[in-house]
């Protein structure tokens, strides 16, 4: 898998992410998948080389956090999670320090 810096001190990162949106909504686009087989998805993505998930408290009211949450458990320190609230949205930015 490819990487990149985020910005010019951040982390070296995958250039793919992996988005959880859909962990949570599912229902909204159909039927959710079982919850092993979204468990699972996300374990081969970090299996793949992806080392960032995108992931908010307001993805599905939470269950996308609980799934990823489910997935990098004794895993942690391979992952770099991104999260948001929606409610702060304007004030989410990366810092450099």
């Amino acid at each position: 898998m490819r990487t990149a810096r985020l910005g010019t001190r951040g982390p070296e990162l995958s250039v793919i992410g992996f988005g959880a949106w859909e962990l949570g909504a599912a229902d909204f686009l159909g039927p959710a998948p079982p919850r092993d087989q979204m468990v699972d998805a996300v374990k081969t993505a970090i299996d793949s080389g992806i080392d960032w998930i995108d992931t908010a408290e307001v993805y599905g009211e939470g269950r996308s956090e609980e799934v990823v949450g489910l997935a990098i458990q004794g895993r942690r320190d391979e992952v770099l999670l991104a999260l948001g609230d929606l409610d702060g949205v304007e004030q989410v930015r990366w810092k450099e320090t």
